[in-house]
């Protein structure tokens, strides 16, 4: 048996976040069709994606027989300087004017839309990630009064990942290999990549 000795890229920094929104079915569901618009965002201070899973033990004739795990959703925690107010207020469903002005709606219906992200690694290599059925569910707005110093200051949104309808999440790449030419950070992430298929067809188009 041979053994394989590997050089894995190590984490440099967080780069871009992308949001891009679904456009829903006639029952307010998640479509899988998406808005012709995705919004980027170079305002993220730290990202960390977190499983919530749990696992039931299954007994038959005195013992374990087996275990079945699942993992129900992905929680995202973006911290970020900045984030658009009406990107942001859509998320939340509330209502935004023909003239801007943003209506707090506790009845809203928060929209389900697509997140991704960019992971800066070492050896200039890229790991792109798009979820693709995402909903806001939290959001800290702090703001502190100015003093003498600059002082940054930050928010927090959390987003929640679900599972597709195959029980996927969507399409992220791989530094352990070298990415077709066609897979760069702008065609990536020109529209939501969810399945297999998404990604081959932009991986084997021709340039």
């Amino acid at each position: 048996m041979a053994i394989t000795t590997k050089k894995p890229s190590y984490k440099q920094t967080v780069g871009a976040q992308y949001v891009c929104f679904d456009k829903m079915d006639e029952n307010k569901d998640w479509a899988g069709d998406w808005e012709a618009d995705v919004i980027k965002t170079n305002t993220v201070k730290n990202v960390e994606v977190a499983d919530s899973s749990s696992s039931t033990p299954i007994y038959a004739s005195g013992t374990q027989y087996g275990q079945e795990d699942d993992v129900a959703y992905k929680d995202i925690t973006v911290e970020v300087i900045a984030f658009s107010d009406q990107t942001l207020a859509k998320m939340k469903g509330d209502t935004i004017t023909n003239s801007g002005a943003i209506i707090s709606n506790r009845n809203g219906i928060k929209p389900y839309f697509a997140y991704g992200k960019v992971v800066k690694l070492s050896q200039g290599k890229r790991r792109y990630e798009w979820f693709g059925k995402c909903k806001l569910v939290g959001i800290t707005d702090k703001t502190a009064t100015s003093t003498e110093s600059f002082s940054e200051q930050t928010d927090t949104i959390t987003i929640r990942a679900y599972p597709l309808n195959d029980g996927t999440y969507g399409v992220s790449t791989s530094a352990d290999v070298e990415l077709p030419a066609t897979v760069t950070e702008d065609t990536f992430f020109a529209a939501p990549l969810i399945t297999e298929d998404d990604y081959e067809a932009l991986a084997t188009k021709s340039n």
